[in-house]
């Protein structure tokens, strides 16, 4: 039977993404799996044709906002793991690319990945669409956390919607490490 290993989540400072840590934070230390914590950077607004002729100083302006949002989610993404006692079993990793490819490539190395709700009007156009395509182009489970966040009793309630495809066939086989210890 597949076990939880890892867990990759996309880390945002938000306050659904907030509680999508803390609710990947929480299954992690109740499955005993190693938590990687995913900070995207999009690629530079500025096309390269554009940054030659603007001023320097504002493309290092630009550039200097974007590390300091990434830092500041590294920042977020330790502290939760802190004051949950989870440091050790943890890691954190930068990348800079489109956020479905970045998500998707990273979370084939994952045996589930937590992603935030669809279609949120106060999410940045760039992650909008980000459960969606992860769903369809990574070929790892995807558990999208609600806005609200989730209690600690991830999995504890669980429900089968089965048509006899090869969808749900894979769904199924990928809750597995839920259902293990549960009665009718």
């Amino acid at each position: 039977m597949m076990t939880l290993k890892t867990l990759l989540v996309h880390v945002e400072d938000t306050p659904s993404g907030k509680a999508r840590l803390e609710a990947a934070i929480a299954l992690a230390t109740e499955k005993d799996a190693h938590l990687a914590g995913l900070g995207i950077r999009p690629p530079e607004p500025i096309p390269a044709y554009g940054a030659a002729v603007m001023p320097q100083q504002l493309v290092r302006d630009i550039s200097k906002e974007y590390d300091e949002h990434m830092s500041s989610l590294r920042k977020l993404f330790e502290e939760k793991l802190r004051q949950a006692g989870r440091e050790a079993s943890s890691e954190w990793q930068a990348v800079t690319g489109e956020p479905e490819n970045s998500v998707s490539l990273h979370g084939r190395y994952s045996d589930l990945i937590l992603l935030g709700p669809i279609g949120l009007k106060q999410v940045p156009d760039a992650f909008r669409d980000l459960a969606e395509s992860v769903i369809l182009e990574s070929g790892r489970p995807v558990l999208v956390v609600p806005e609200a966040g989730i209690d600690k009793s991830i999995g504890k309630n669980i429900l089968v919607a089965w048509d006899g495809s090869r969808e749900a066939a894979r769904a199924v086989s990928d809750s597995c490490p839920f259902c293990a210890n549960r009665t009718r």
